[in-house]
């Protein structure tokens, strides 16, 4: 496997790794219990002085005893002013790295930006000298694809998986996935050089400023292209319950939270916690992508929705979880923790933004999500993975805060899962997960005590699975 964790957000400067977190805080208790000791000495030697030694006649082993005593309070103060150094220093080295960080990102945000701001601004005249090429080859490979017996079209199209198989490793790699989030970041720069507007203008305009430039914009772009064509069209979406409700046990640490995203033929799991006089409590579970495809088929948990979530437009899927709420029961003020992989934690992210639910937390593991702010008051834990494209494809964390835990899942040779983002799957972001059980740094078991005090005492437990289908298309002029 890869990498330890690397901890970052959350509100704090500090960057670095969940061994370096962990040495400070053992150092702080073993600093914390030589002030004990030291003060537990002190307390005896004021007992047993030398004054009073020889007032009452004690042996020389008594006089002996007492100067022990000192030099072990002078070796344990010179450790505890070591201590103190060290953990400073592991502080220091905490704030320097973040600082090494924040300015290595804007350094190569502000590369990124202006490049992509270039590129944009070049195009037009780049397609127009390449256009009559472009159009030769394009008219080529439409003619062929037409002229092609069906068989063939059909045997081309199942070898696509296959072929992007082949390019596993380059998808995989940690350089390229840092590559594709500082381009997808640069989204505005582009869009900006392509309208010729200033460079000082792109900050204004692009997704740190008014967001008339961005991903978001791009996205729609490709959402609305796509709809000319008959793809990304969004639709109505039924969910009802899979199977009866049934006994479940309380939600204990990351990884059992993680075990429990729906895998099967459901998309979302809701647990709710009972307690006699109090107000119910749940937790939901979202499941990732399901269907690949660009055309809304009967699966909601599609690339339609992906692209129109990361678009901030209304998916599928997050109609989907809604409507699952609420037929489980969960009001505006239910107390609600929301964890999501992938799609899954888009959709998480977007309802606890809206603020329409009582939201206590929010836990993503692979999601593009960077681009959604939940209120620093709702504790989220964004799990990535360095060698997962995925969460890449929404750009760098530009306005949300949450704390990021991150680590490379998997060293080079890449284990053969017939899954072209080994990564990114569920089963490599539980082992992340227990890693992250077992850490002490504040910021994780800060909000894990936030999540494992989230159900009462005593509480019962009701789980029940909820399936949801596309259905028809949405009526024109009617809002989804």
């Amino acid at each position: 496997m890869g990498d330890g964790l690397a901890i970052a957000g959350g509100g704090k400067t500090t960057v670095g790794t969940d061994h370096l977190f962990g040495t400070a805080q053992r150092l702080s208790v073993l600093g914390h219990e030589a002030e004990t000791c030291l003060g537990s000495m002190a307390s005896i030697d004021r007992y047993v002085e030398t004054p009073a030694l020889r007032a009452a006649g004690a042996p020389s082993a008594a006089f002996a005893a007492e100067q022990s005593l000192r030099d072990a309070a002078a070796v344990l103060m010179r450790a505890l002013v070591g201590i103190g150094l060290l953990e400073g220093s592991l502080g220091i080295a905490a704030e320097a790295d973040g600082f090494v960080d924040r300015a290595t990102l804007r350094v190569g945000q502000e590369l990124a930006a202006r490049v992509a701001w270039a590129a944009g601004w070049a195009l037009p005249g780049l397609l127009t000298l390449a256009l009559p090429t472009v159009v030769g080859v394009a008219a080529a490979v439409m003619v062929g694809i037409a002229l092609a017996p069906e068989a063939q079209r059909k045997a081309a199209l199942a070898r696509l998986p296959a072929a992007l198989m082949t390019l596993e490793p380059v998808l995989s790699d940690p350089a390229f996935v840092t590559f594709v989030r500082f381009a997808i970041g640069s989204a505005d720069d582009f869009e900006a050089g392509l309208a010729h507007l200033p460079p000082e203008l792109s900050h204004l305009l692009g997704d740190e400023g008014l967001g008339v430039f961005g991903l978001v914009v791009a996205t729609r772009v490709i959402v609305a292209i796509g709809q000319q064509g008959g793809e990304l069209s969004e639709t109505q979406v039924v969910t009802r319950p899979s199977g009866a409700e049934r006994q479940g046990t309380v939600a204990e640490g990351w990884d059992d939270r993680a075990s429990r995203i729906p895998e099967g033929q459901a998309q979302v799991r809701i647990d709710r916690y009972e307690v006699e006089g109090q107000q119910d409590r749940f937790e939901v579970y979202i499941s990732g992508t399901r269907d690949f495809g660009l055309d809304a088929d009967a699966q909601p948990f599609d690339m339609t929705s992906n692209l129109n979530g990361i678009g901030e437009l209304s998916s599928g899927s997050e109609r989907a979880v809604r409507q699952a709420m609420e037929q489980a029961g969960i009001q505006p003020d239910s107390p609600v923790l929301l964890t999501g992989h992938s799609q899954g934690g888009l959709v998480a992210a977007r309802i606890a933004e809206s603020g329409d639910y009582n939201v206590s937390g929010v836990y993503t593991l692979g999601a593009p999500a960077s681009g959604v702010v939940v209120p620093a008051s709702i504790p989220w834990i964004a799990v990535e993975h360095t060698d997962d494209l995925v969460p890449a494809l929404s750009g760098h964390w530009a306005s949300g805060d949450p704390v990021v835990v991150s680590r490379r899942a998997f060293d080079s040779p890449l284990p053969d899962t017939g899954f072209a983002f080994p990564a990114h799957r569920l089963d490599a972001y539980r082992e992340t997960a227990m890693l992250i059980d077992g850490s002490s740094e504040a910021r994780i078991a800060g909000a894990a005590a936030q999540f494992d005090t989230f159900a009462a005492p005593g509480s019962t437990v009701e789980t029940r699975l909820y399936i949801s289908e596309r259905t028809a298309p949405i009526p024109s002029g009617v809002r989804p």
